[in-house]
């Protein structure tokens, strides 16, 4: 507790120093705003880059993903708090778009995502990005798609050996924030169960296959990156056992993964009691993983 109020208060100071005038402290950033990284049909998906200042030719970076209960949400606001955050810490982040249920459906908003990860390697020189070295992290829906990029590669489970397979991996670190790691979880809120038919097409019970096919705790393998799991203790949407469940599955397979249940939090981590929390942890983990 003692932590955590540390922490929300370093965060009303930081918003107290901005409304003041004053610099941000940590690395500086350049901001590279409404870049188009697909185009599927008429529809032009756009990502927000944000690059630190700090003189390297490679960063590690950090694609974060926007929650919405896959039906919708965007890239803007609060997201783009965080990457800025992140960059200061002196990631390249990305705050992308994809597409949404139910006009398009699983795996439609994973390939979006996968396409977002290609076009920054793509680009890794444009904007000082280490291709080996890009991570995935996002809030609710966003932590869905975040850890199907993790345990996925190319729209198949990724490999182990060889470099074929680093090639299909995509991600090397995985955020989730409140993330369904379960599609078939009865225990899930009716929200959640709405949103996950409108992303899926049909019910559970129609659809048994695929709603064990588009969770993340069915493809967990040796081959899947580090996961930190960030959960509200009081979320209603989305119960904490599901970050339990995956971090259990992921340390089976001999994976790192890191579970963190904030205490009173709700399934809103972005919401500003929360946040700080949030991103003190993340990025203390992306530091350890990516950069260390």
């Amino acid at each position: 507790m003692k932590r955590h109020n540390r922490l929300k208060a370093l965060f009303i100071f930081l918003v107290a120093w901005n409304l003041a005038g004053c610099s941000d402290p940590g690395i500086p950033f350049i901001a590279h705003d409404d870049l188009e990284f697909r185009r599927v049909g008429d529809q032009v998906l756009r990502l927000d880059l944000r690059v630190p200042d700090n003189g390297l030719d490679a960063n590690p970076a950090i694609v974060f993903i926007h929650g919405g209960g896959w039906v919708g949400g965007d890239r803007a606001g609060v997201n783009r708090q965080v990457i800025e955050e992140l960059a200061r810490h002196g990631f390249v982040t990305a705050s992308v778009s994809y597409r949404l249920a139910p006009e398009t459906r699983y795996p439609g908003q994973l390939n979006d995502v996968q396409a977002a990860i290609r076009w920054l390697r793509e680009h890794a020189r444009d904007y000082r990005v280490d291709p080996q070295r890009i991570g995935a992290a996002g809030f609710s829906a966003g932590a869905y798609l975040a850890a199907m990029l993790g345990v996925t590669g190319g729209g198949a489970i990724a490999g182990c050996a060889g470099d074929a397979a680093d090639q299909q991996a995509p991600v090397k670190a995985v955020v989730s924030w409140a993330g369904g790691m379960n599609l078939l979880d009865g225990s899930a809120s009716s929200e959640f169960i709405e949103h996950a038919e409108a992303f899926l097409g049909g019910t559970a019970d129609e659809l048994p296959d695929l709603y064990r096919h588009a969770s993340p705790l069915t493809h967990v393998s040796a081959c899947a990156p580090p996961f930190l799991l960030i959960h509200g203790e009081d979320d209603t949407y989305l119960a904490s056992e599901q970050a339990l469940t995956m971090a259990a599955a992921l340390r089976k397979g001999g994976v790192m993964a890191t579970v963190e249940v904030l205490p009173n939090a709700p399934h809103y981590l972005l919401a500003e009691d929360h946040l700080a929390d949030a991103l003190s942890l993340s990025a203390e983990f992306l530091q350890q993983v990516l950069k260390d």
